[in-house]
């Protein structure tokens, strides 16, 4: 079983950009023998190892470069296999004069959850509110909960779509880290908002779930 080190360790090697999941294996002294790091294609193998050495060192573990083991895939793939990913099941706001209220139900396997945001009633911030809803429902599923925030929601007019684009920000360790997703508009801005949220945070929400795995 990994010590509380290890799932450190791979914890802040899961930050480094393009990185998907790490596994950090030892040797009988204690030392870092090998590291295992499941990546997509969109830096090369050289590039990520660098990182992940530096990522490491940072720490204070050696690692040997060579003993860096880099698995690339499509993001089409990594969808298919990563079982944390969520999934929408449905979005529901309320709103008065003054305030409004969302309501996002995610599932996580077989498992329903809820998050629930508010805020103004002004067509501006009502898509912020459906965002944040997410990621409060992401959160309830994640430990240590790490900071994230909505920095903006914009619905931008294509030639035959309207397409809603998000971005979070993560706090952490190591800084701050923007993550950004989309999503056509097919049901209504709602739904696509919180689509393009997932979006977002699914590229890196397995590394941060709750659990042994």
């Amino acid at each position: 079983m990994a010590s509380s080190r290890d799932d450190q360790l791979e914890k802040i090697v899961g930050r480094v950009k393009d990185v998907l999941r790490a596994k950090v294996i030892r040797d009988e002294g204690g030392s870092v023998r090998e590291v295992r790091v499941l990546t997509n294609e969109a830096k090369s193998v050289q590039k990520i190892t660098r990182d992940v050495a530096s990522a490491i060192r940072s720490q204070g573990e050696e690692v040997d470069a060579g003993s860096i083991r880099i698995s690339q895939m499509a993001n089409e793939d990594w969808s298919e296999i990563a079982g944390a990913r969520l999934k929408l099941k449905s979005v529901s706001f309320e709103s008065s004069v003054s305030a409004a209220e969302s309501r996002v139900t995610l599932v996580h396997g077989d498992q329903a959850i809820y998050g629930v945001a508010a805020g103004s009633a002004s067509s501006k911030e009502s898509l912020r509110i459906v965002a944040r809803a997410t990621l409060e429902a992401a959160k309830s599923c994640i430990d240590p909960s790490p900071g994230m925030f909505v920095e903006g929601v914009i619905v931008a007019d294509m030639i035959n779509a309207k397409v809603v684009l998000v971005l979070v920000s993560v706090f952490g360790p190591d800084g701050v880290e923007y993550l950004s997703g989309s999503c056509p508009v097919r049901i209504d801005d709602r739904d696509a908002t919180a689509r393009a949220t997932l979006s977002a945070i699914n590229r890196k929400f397995a590394l941060l779930v709750r659990g042994n795995d």
